[in-house]
Order: structure tokens, then sequence, then C-alpha cells
């Protein structure tokens, strides 16, 4: 509402005798300057029929009262747009566009709680329980190969997918070992009656050659479940911070068989040789980004029970995650 105070001089004459000096005469609704004058005229008309005090000043209130603004109904549309981003357009009632606000959400630093990463071992496999691997038995009186001490290295390959919450992960995935076990004094494994047996490589070699290497490759299909602790993670594809993690490794034996590499060329031979068909263990890592160490040992024995020593494989090495 708007307000215009007009003060009329003494030019102007008192509405009445009984118009005291100084009174006020309201006029409402006033739209525009126009409406002004017309009322002033007429006051002016009514004035000059009355017996008047010349010289009385008068105050006049003029009021302008302004009509209410509409109510309109907004109506707000939220659009996702393609390779990220997304706009809300505002319309009215009749479905007109008022305005658009766009969003860009293509480099928002909201993480993703899932991510994929991609593990690549590489290690020194050894076995525990080694005076047992060594022992000679009736069926063995030479004794075991000895796979304690030797440079024996492992291979594995995993693809991981992780679930994470703050700063903890659960991981599991789906990957495959390879354990190379090599031997000295020129021994190989051999199935005698049933029993995993130690013989000299000679013995299944032609006469006359020189045994330069000998061992045992296992290979496996793993299924690794862990726990994670790390910080804040790149994106869904790459790690650039400490992290440590725990768990436990299953695996399915695939296939295994004995190497000999001898003066004469190369002996495979894929005998059965009492392999345990599953086994289980504990695994660790630590490190930061992509690389770190780590290091497993398997609960499980490398030979059948009662069908072969009973050795404990365990590596340690190191990792890269991609």
């Amino acid at each position: 509402m708007k307000r215009i105070i007009v003060i009329i001089a003494s030019s102007l004459i008192a509405l009445t005798s009984s118009l005291k000096a100084q009174d006020t005469i309201h006029i409402k609704n006033v739209s525009s300057l126009e409406a002004v004058n017309d009322s002033l005229r007429s006051l002016v008309r009514i004035l000059e029929s009355k017996d008047t005090i010349i010289g009385t000043p008068v105050r006049i209130h003029l009021e302008q009262e302004t009509a209410p603004k509409p109510q309109t109904t907004e109506k707000r549309t939220l659009v996702q747009v393609p390779g990220g981003g997304e706009m809300i357009i505002f319309t009215d009632e009749k479905g007109e566009v008022r305005k658009t606000i766009y969003k860009n959400t293509r480099n928002s630093k909201k993480r993703r709680p899932y991510y994929f990463d991609t593990y690549i071992d590489l290690g020194a496999n050894r076995t525990a329980n080694s005076k047992l691997f060594q022992a000679s038995s009736p069926q063995n009186p030479t004794g075991w190969p000895n796979l304690v001490g030797n440079t024996s290295m492992s291979f594995a390959f995993y693809g991981m997918s992780g679930v994470r919450m703050n700063f903890i992960s659960f991981e599991t995935g789906m990957g495959f070992e390879w354990f190379n076990f090599r031997f000295s004094n020129g021994m190989t494994l051999k199935n005698v009656s049933g029993m995993t047996t130690a013989i000299d490589a000679r013995d299944i070699l032609p006469e006359g050659v020189s045994v330069s290497k000998s061992k045992l490759t296992v290979s496996y299909l793993s299924f690794p479940i862990m726990i994670k602790f790390s910080g804040k993670r790149r994106s869904r594809w790459m790690n650039n911070s400490f992290f440590v993690s725990m768990g436990v490794n299953l695996g399915i034996n695939l296939g295994h068989h004995t190497k000999v590499v001898h003066s004469g060329g190369k002996f495979k031979d894929f005998e059965e040789l009492n392999i345990a068909p599953l086994r289980y263990g504990f695994t660790a890592r630590i490190g930061f980004g992509s690389v770190g160490i780590f290091g497993q040992y398997y609960m499980t024995p490398l030979f059948s029970t009662g069908k072969g020593p009973q050795v404990y494989p365990y590596v340690t090495g190191v990792s890269l995650t991609f």
C-alpha cells in the first residue's frame, strides 16, 4: 500500500465550521495521479459551498491500495542429462516454461560403494613340517626330495569385486593359482601302489642322461573372501591409499604334473599323485596404492591324508592391484 500525504496550504478553506485546524481528511483507494486530481477538485467544490474560516490549513491523507498479486502454481520437473548432469524445469499452470536450472554431476565427489580390482601375485612358496617331508620310510628309503629352502615360485591372478562402507570393504572373487615345487637331489615323484613316493628321476629317464631340474606343478581355482581396511579410493577402478586386508582362500585342484629337465631334453608326467582335491587357508595383504605384499598359509596338506607326506604349503610375495 502506498501512502501520499499532501499538505494543503492556507489558500484552501476548512470543510465546515466544525472542522478544526490540523484535522485530516482521508481519501482511500487512490490508484493514479488523475484520480488524485479529481478528488482534490471535488473537495474544493465542497469547501466553497460552506461557511469557511480563511487561513486554516487542512491535512489531506491519500491512501493507495494495490490489489494482491494472483498466486501461480509452479511445477518442477527433474530431467537426467545423458553423459552426466541433471536439469530442473519450472513451468506454470499453463505448462509454459518459466526457467531452467542445469547441474553438472559428472565430476561429483560422491563415492560409489562398489568397485572392482584385479590382483596379480608373484611369490615364493615353501612347505611347513619339512622334517616329515624329508624323512625316510620303508617305501622311500632315500627320503623325500627337499622342497624347503629351494626357489619355488607361485603365480596367481584374481578378479575381485568389493562393497565399501566408509573405510571398511568386503571383497570376494575368483582366480587361478599355479604353484611350482622344485626338488633337489635329482628326485621326482611317482605313484607306487596308490602312495605318492619319491624316486630318483634317472630311474624313469633314458640311461646315461643327467638331471638338471625337477619340479611338481599344481594349479587351483581359488575363491578368496576378504575384509579390507583402507583410506579414500580415487575411483571405482583405482586405489591410492594405504590398505590392510585379511581373509580366507578356498581352492579346487584343477590339475598337476611333474617335469624333469635333463641333458637329453624334457620329460613331463601327468600321473595321479594324490594331490588333495580341496584346500583352504588364511591370507593377508598390506600395501599402498597398487603395490603390496601378501602371505598365505594353507591348513590343508598338499597331499591327501594317508597317501603322501603331511606337508602344508605357504607362500609370500609381491602383489600388484589394478
